[in-house]
């Protein structure tokens, strides 16, 4: 079992309802595969960009703080 599996089972997610966020974006892969909504996380490392064109990446971010903020999930301080 792979660990997106694992996580989806050991707390009862469903994956149509949930979205990874990674900043390695060929991590996203098997994330969109088993349904999820997917993130990258934008950096320059060029391991972490390689496929980062790739059609299973829904969104792309490059400030996780800011991200939050504008999903209401962090608060303001």
């Amino acid at each position: 079992m792979d660990p997106y599996q694992k996580l989806i089972k050991k707390f009862d997610l469903d994956p149509n309802q949930s979205i990874l966020i990674e900043d390695i974006a060929h991590n996203l892969e098997q994330a969109k595969n088993l349904g999820m909504k997917t993130c990258w996380l934008e950096n320059e490392e060029t391991f972490a960009k390689k496929d980062s064109n790739k059609p299973y990446i829904d969104y792309k971010i490059k400030n996780l703080p800011s991200f939050l903020q504008e999903i209401n999930i962090l608060k303001n301080n």
